[in-house]
């Protein structure tokens, strides 16, 4: 008994949470199967071979179903019958249905768009004559009637050939998923009703939510909350214009769906309200958003754009965009002149040009120097050469410093090949990366 006891507390007791090493191989196992997953996202081919793939969050973090999207639709456009409505419906993510009917054949303007002008009503008409005028309406009418018995029937026709679109749009979207996100997307709560009629449309919206983490089985805060930070992280990198657009778009999108919002305007709405009371909330998103866009561009390549826009607004010119489209319209042809990463260069060439005079400021290496008989001595600098962990009485270098003028901050030295300045003088560093002053 006592040796089953023993079996029995035993386990309880278990390896300690808090073992290092227990702690380190939990990592590496994580680890393990996070690359396991990227690994089996990578080896997953999907129905189609010019469409991208997709899955879930976890099996990669960064997915552009816009891109996803665009080619659908030119896929679309090249391989289904009567594209049109269904590809206007894919790029939108709007019912289809609903663009079909827009399409419906209306016998008045068949009649308007063909020219024809019917007999009017006259003053005094007798019941002859009326009777006339409808007999000669219907014989002007009669081509604009079998035109619309005619559209009627391609209309009937383009009905019945988008349900079949649409079930093969379904099938097609769901063969470009990993079996993870079949299984994500069957969880959803509209899952059984959206299948029957194959809304594929609704799959699409879908997989835009579960790709960013976000589905109807999340709470609701999470998932407000995840969206926002999301939003806000959406930066263009080394992404096109066009590519960036989208993914902010698809980020606005996901805050939306999430019942939150990117910003509470109220506050921003009031003080624009005080110039124009008929502002509208959607002005000041719009001019919001347009700035979230502009300031999350590569700096690289729009880091020029930055300081001119501030610049003009410091000399009274309000030039940053007002609402997407300008944004956009912006960037597509804003001219990117120097990198920002190359102005840095160009001001150390001029600072290197500067010092051709036999005068400049250069920054002591810190690298420790041994006396010429002694130990190196940390935190001691030599007044001599200016170089650290030895004394002055036993430098190695006998010539000293040549002529430099220490500076008060460590580690910065002022050098003149030929004595021009004399060594009593003062020189305050002003913290500058340019020298501007000789």
């Amino acid at each position: 008994m006592s040796e089953e006891n023993g079996n029995q507390q035993q386990p309880q007791a278990g390896p300690r949470a808090e073992d290092p090493v227990k702690i380190r191989n939990n990592r590496y196992r994580e680890k393990e199967n996070r690359d396991g997953g990227n690994s089996a996202f990578k080896s997953f081919k999907g129905q189609i071979e010019v469409l991208p793939t997709l899955g879930t969050k976890a099996e990669k973090m960064d997915q552009n179903t816009g891109t996803f999207i665009k080619k659908l639709v030119n896929h679309i456009l090249v391989n289904f019958k009567e594209p049109g409505v269904l590809s206007r419906a894919v790029a939108t993510l709007e019912d289809p249905h609903l663009l079909l009917r827009g399409e419906l054949p209306d016998r008045i303007n068949i009649i308007s768009e063909i020219g024809i002008t019917q007999l009017e009503a006259t003053e005094g008409e007798t019941a002859d004559e009326r009777e006339e005028r409808l007999r000669r309406n219907r014989l002007l009418a009669a081509p604009a009637e079998a035109l619309y018995v005619q559209e009627m029937g391609l209309f009937a026709k383009k009905r019945s050939l988008l349900k079949a679109n649409m079930a093969k749009l379904w099938g097609i979207i769901i063969g470009q998923c990993t079996k993870a996100l079949v299984e994500s997307i069957r969880a959803e709560h509209d899952w059984e009703e959206e299948q029957v009629g194959y809304n594929a449309i609704w799959l699409l919206k879908a997989i835009k939510r579960i790709v960013q983490g976000v589905t109807t089985s999340s709470n609701e805060y999470h998932t407000a909350f995840c969206a926002t930070r999301d939003f806000y992280r959406t930066k263009q990198f080394d992404k096109s214009v066009e590519d960036y657009y989208t993914d902010f778009e698809n980020a606005q999108e996901l805050v939306q769906q999430a019942n939150a919002d990117i910003l509470d305007f109220t506050d921003l709405l009031a003080k624009e309200r005080i110039k124009d009371e008929n502002v509208t909330e959607e002005v000041v998103r719009q001019k919001f958003v347009a700035m979230a866009f502009i300031l999350n561009t590569d700096v690289k390549r729009f880091g020029g754009l930055w300081d001119d826009l501030h610049n003009n607004l410091l000399k009274g010119q309000d030039n940053y965009p007002t609402d997407m489209q300008s944004a956009v319209h912006m960037l597509t042809h804003w001219k990117v002149t120097t990198p920002r990463s190359n102005r840095n260069i160009r001001n150390n060439q001029s600072n290197r040009a500067a010092g051709r005079n036999g005068m400049q400021f250069q920054q002591n290496k810190n690298v420790p120097v041994q006396g010429r008989t002694g130990p190196l001595r940390p935190d001691i600098m030599c007044f001599r050469c200016n170089r650290q962990e030895h004394y002055a009485n036993d430098c190695p270098d006998e010539n000293g410093a040549g002529g430099n003028i220490i500076l008060s901050q460590l580690r910065f030295v002022f050098v003149q090949s030929q004595p021009k300045l004399p060594p009593t003088l003062i020189i305050i560093d002003t913290g500058s990366t340019f020298s501007s002053f000789f």
